[in-house]
């Protein structure tokens, strides 16, 4: 009976700090909106936003939705792969679904966990249904960082910039990164024992006095990370093996990829025609990249802040005006909690086992 009374601490510990976290979060994207709105000039923006056309504003609606449609093609893709398949409309439903969860849910549950669960509970494979959105996933994050790198090149003057040259020096270094943890999968079992062994030789030194005292904290901290690592290696070699046994499904999830970012570019560029604005779609290609890597950032409530201010910094290196950059970035947030809307509508017919599926 005194179990439960000895884990309370524990639990209250935890609570303590994801709310520190979240209050952390939302007080950094409170920080980026009150710089961001400190360079705006708020005349500006309201005749920008006046002037909007409807016409390249639903060509946006409509560009978005196909994004949706191409990244639920890549999921669906991933399960037939693992013989796990499910109709395109359900997909289409969980990723809604998954909006909802990430953009007007205050819960800790993402949008990739809410979509792994409810495709995990049709094909009854939550651990399938989880690969095959680390994969979907996955594979855009890999394009995404070789686009970081690769893309400025489309305006060269753009690598003179450190805004430009720190994000395609981090994209480079999760690129060698990844392709290190591969190959050293076969030893990420002996992760473990090896950092094991590090603290051993730390806490023998004169001075490891100090790292004795907190032994215990530090090697459950090891075993968490080493746990991670080889998680994170068994999840890569997983999409590694797939792909390389099956060429025409390694054809065509390139070419959904790429396809997709296409759609991002154009999405900013039709967005930017909304505002008024009509930027080089080379150029556009050439910084957006860095922009959504640095949006990516978990530093800020959902982003919130971070993306807005990453555009603004990014489109301004393109020459686009910084109401209009605003305009637009808010824009694809109001396109977000449009489709969250969305995934709330589907989820109460997706409460119970079963709901609304054949």
């Amino acid at each position: 009976m005194a179990a439960p009374e000895d884990g309370r601490p524990l639990q209250q510990s935890k609570k303590a700090r994801r709310r520190l976290v979240l209050f952390s979060k939302a007080g950094a994207s409170l920080l980026f909106l009150v710089i961001l709105l400190h360079f705006i000039n708020a005349s500006d923006f309201l005749e920008t936003v006046r002037r909007i056309d409807l016409r390249y504003l639903a060509l946006s609606m409509v560009v978005s939705g196909f994004m949706i449609f191409i990244s639920c093609l890549k999921w669906k893709l991933f399960l037939d792969l693992q013989q796990k398949p499910v109709p395109l409309r359900l997909l289409m439903r969980y990723y809604y679904i998954g909006y909802y969860f990430s953009n007007l849910l205050p819960s800790n549950v993402g949008g990739d966990v809410a979509r792994a669960y409810y495709a995990g509970r049709h094909i009854k494979s939550h651990g399938h249904a989880a690969i095959s959105v680390f994969m979907e996933r996955g594979t855009g994050l890999l394009l995404l960082l070789l686009l970081a790198v690769l893309a400025p090149a489309c305006l060269p003057g753009l690598f003179t910039h450190p805004g430009i040259i720190v994000p395609a020096f981090l994209a480079a270094s999760l690129l060698v990164l990844l392709a290190v943890l591969l190959m050293m999968r076969r030893h990420g079992r002996d992760l473990g024992r090896w950092l094991h062994r590090i603290l051993d030789g730390l806490i023998a030194l004169p001075g490891g006095r100090g790292l004795r005292r907190s032994e215990g904290g530090m090697r459950a901290m090891v075993e968490r990370f080493a746990s991670s690592l080889a998680g994170l290696q068994e999840k890569f070699a997983a999409l590694v093996r797939v792909l390389r046994n099956d060429q025409l499904a390694l054809l065509q999830v390139t070419l959904i990829t790429v396809l997709f970012y296409l759609l991002t570019f154009l999405n900013v560029y039709v967005s930017c025609l909304a505002f008024g604005e009509e930027p080089s779609l080379l150029a556009i290609a050439a910084v957006v990249p860095a922009a959504i890597l640095v949006s990516m950032v978990p530093v800020s409530l959902g982003s919130l802040g971070l993306t807005e201010g990453a555009y603004v910094f990014y489109l301004g290196l393109i020459g686009i005006n910084s109401a209009a950059s605003l305009a637009m970035a808010l824009l694809f947030r109001f396109k977000m909690l449009v489709n969250g809307l969305i995934g709330l509508v589907l989820s109460h017919r997706a409460v119970s086992p079963g709901a609304g599926e054949p």
